[in-house]
């Protein structure tokens, strides 16, 4: 689900996350909601054997630490 930008920032800022890298982040959410990452390439499969994770497939295989749980 996507996040307005700003919502998703001040929850960064709450957690402390440093301003340099809440910066970083908004603009990369950007990017993010307006397709600009939205390409792929297979060099991960060829790497390693085995497909890259989606963001969402990361993020719900990582959801306890990025939950700060």
């Amino acid at each position: 689900q996507d996040l307005p930008i700003d919502e998703y920032c001040a929850s960064l800022e709450t957690m402390g996350v440093p301003a340099y890298i809440v910066q970083h982040l908004s603009g990369a959410m950007e990017d993010y909601q307006n397709g600009v990452m939205s390409g792929a390439d297979d060099n991960v499969e060829r790497l390693t054997g085995r497909r890259s994770m989606t963001v969402g497939e990361f993020a719900r295989a990582h959801a306890a630490t990025l939950n700060g749980s």
